[in-house]
């Protein structure tokens, strides 16, 4: 996004890493992994490059550059 693209859709590493541990304990405590569902990741960042939104004359919601992780003007 930082070089151009209008947006990204990043999952939080912090997030998914957490959901690894949580997977992890399950296991640990007797579950079958093979019987666990798998689990999409619960948190993602959004990034959005509002020059490039200009160019493309695309005006983008201020709710959603409200929830952008960042902004890149």
């Amino acid at each position: 996004v930082k070089q151009g693209a209008l947006c990204a859709l990043v999952l939080d590493p912090a997030q998914a890493g957490r959901q690894i541990g949580e997977h992890a304990q399950q296991v640990l405590n007797g579950a079958d992994s093979n019987a666990l569902p798998p689990s999409p990741p619960r948190t993602f960042n959004l990034f959005i490059n509002n020059a490039t939104a200009k160019k493309m004359r695309i005006r983008i919601p201020g709710e959603l550059m409200e929830k952008a992780k960042r902004v890149y003007w």
